[in-house]
């Protein structure tokens, strides 16, 4: 019996792009974290590595913990979840009933934010491959 291809999520999209943000904002190449991960214990091929980058390969949960340990974050960061102390974490568990008060004026600031930060990164991966297509037809 074959398997099915499960469609990668919201989350897993985040986290494939904060993995390639934060290994080319730390100038390593797929080599150096191939090197890295298999250094931590986790060893994943640069072709599998590419493919998550991608979204073509889901990460699973030891492969979280070998990338987090690697680029010295915090899981909610690689995975662009808030951390329980923003205002759009408190917001949220005000939601779902676990705050009494909410500070909408700070949740709302927090959400603008996160939708800044969102849009400017893909402005500047957007940027970053028109830039690389046009070099590589020079």
């Amino acid at each position: 019996m074959g398997r099915r291809a499960v469609e990668q999520g919201p989350v897993g999209e985040r986290a494939s792009t904060m993995i390639r943000q934060l290994r080319a904002s730390r100038g390593w190449s797929l080599a150096d974290l191939e090197r890295r991960l298999d250094e931590a214990g986790r060893p994943i091929l640069r072709s599998g590595l590419s493919k998550i980058e991608s979204g073509e390969r889901r990460v699973d949960v030891d492969d979280l913990a070998a990338f987090c340990q690697v680029f010295g974050v915090e899981p909610s960061e690689l995975l662009g979840l808030p951390t329980s102390d923003s205002p759009f974490a408190r917001a949220m568990r005000m939601i779902y009933g676990e705050l009494d008060e909410l500070d909408l004026e700070a949740a709302m600031a927090e959400v603008k934010r996160l939708h800044m930060l969102s849009t400017e990164a893909s402005h500047v991966e957007f940027l970053l491959l028109r830039r690389l297509t046009e070099a590589q037809q020079s």
